[in-house]
């Protein structure tokens, strides 16, 4: 870790690093790229869609929080 934080709440390190944001947005933008190739592949059923669809929102709610937690850190710093 970079910039390791310790999270009481959860009490668990997360890393403030910018580069830990960029690596889990690239990993993300690589899972909807393969995602809308298996789609327009016709490989996915429907249900497979919705089910990649749901992991895909989790991870995008996910970034969103650590996104929130990092700011919540840097206001409380200052």
């Amino acid at each position: 870790m970079k910039d390791p934080k310790f999270d009481f709440v959860n009490y668990k390190w997360f890393d403030l690093d910018a580069a830990t944001q960029a690596q889990k947005i690239n990993k993300l933008a690589d899972k909807i790229k393969k995602l809308q190739q298996d789609v327009a592949d016709g490989k996915l059923t429907q249900e497979e869609m919705n089910q990649q669809l749901g992991l895909l929102t989790d991870l995008v709610s996910s970034a969103a929080t650590d996104n929130d937690k990092e700011e919540g850190s840097s206001n409380e710093q200052g």
